[in-house]
């Protein structure tokens, strides 16, 4: 399964890690079927398209492959797992990564353990 936004693949989840996206087969980003949605620059949510202004705090959209073409490289970086868990999820009280910011189940937000 592949986030249609961030293009990053996941095994066993239904949502994406890094911007609660609800996955889809891989054979569906290849045929070009879907398209990819837009990125806030200012909080980093991802959003479908049809919208213009972030729904969370009103800033500018734009598509992912602009969005991910000006992010610098280091940026990128510290969303790879850094092999401690240190968030959960106060839905379905999974554990994760330090690196994931959503529950790869149900979506929600996730929350860093004290």
């Amino acid at each position: 399964m592949v986030c249609p936004t961030c293009r990053s693949e996941y095994d066993g989840h239904v949502y994406c890690l890094r911007d609660a996206r609800r996955l889809i087969p891989a054979e569906e980003m290849l045929g070009g079927t879907r398209s990819t949605g837009l990125f806030c620059a200012t909080c980093r949510r991802a959003y479908e398209p049809g919208l213009r202004r972030c729904p969370h705090d009103g800033g500018d959209l734009m598509p992912a492959a602009m969005y991910w073409a000006t992010r610098p490289k280091r940026a990128h970086a510290k969303t790879e797992p850094t092999g401690v868990i240190g968030r959960i999820c106060p839905v379905c009280r999974g554990r994760y990564d330090l690196a994931a910011r959503f529950c790869g189940v149900d979506g929600a937000e996730l929350v860093v353990i004290n």
